[in-house]
Order: structure tokens, then sequence, then C-alpha cells
């Protein structure tokens, strides 16, 4: 049996491979744009922070970073709404990443006061 398996993981993988959402150098442009949108956020760069991360998410629109990115500085301009359709993106799309959670939760809690919310 275990032959079996072997044989079908080594006929697999290339389609698995060359199947793939999105090619590699897409998530290579995005990840780019995404940590320039870091930088530009970081040192006050709002705007053009938020059309790198906008740029981030068109290139890949599974980019849970640039999501999450582009939530915070959403937070920080106030547009609260927006931030939290990004956390929520940014959480669908990985929800492993433990830093999405605690991020929303404050979030809910500190800005709209949802204290019940910001538990789930």
């Amino acid at each position: 049996m275990k032959p079996l398996i072997q044989i079908c993981v080594i006929l697999l993988l290339p389609i698995l491979l060359f199947c793939q959402n999105v090619p590699d150098s897409i998530i290579v442009k995005s990840n780019k744009k995404c940590a320039k949108g870091v930088t530009k956020f970081s040192i006050g760069y709002k705007n053009d922070a938020l059309e790198c991360f906008n740029e981030a998410i068109e290139l890949n629109s599974k980019h849970d970073k640039a999501y999450f990115w582009r939530g915070k500085l959403k937070q920080s301009i106030g547009d609260y709404e927006g931030a939290l359709n990004d956390y929520k993106t940014a959480i669908f799309l990985n929800p492993n990443e433990t830093l999405y959670y605690t991020t929303r939760a404050f979030f809910l809690e500190s800005q709209l006061g949802d204290y019940k919310g910001s538990l789930l």
C-alpha cells in the first residue's frame, strides 16, 4: 500500500504545483507591494501605503497580510467599517494567524466598544 501512495504523490505533485491559483511571480510582486505599503504606512505616507495595499490585493486577492495592513491603515484614518471588513477578510484567508484575531478583538473593544464581539 505504501508504494502505491508514493506513486500517487509523485504523479500528482507536479499537477498540484502546476494548478496553483496564483503564479509565483504574481505572489512575489504582491508581497513586494505589501512590504512597500508597510514601509510607507510606518513613515506616515498613508495615501501611498493605501495605494500599495490595494495594488497588492489586486495582484493577489488571497494576500491576507495586505488585507490586514490595509485594515490597520483604515483603522488609523477612522474608516472603522472598512477596517473591520479587512480584518475579517484576513482572518478568512488565514484563520491560523492569531495576530489577526487579537488585532480585531482589540479594535472591536477599543474603537467600537464591542466587548462581547471582541471575545468571538
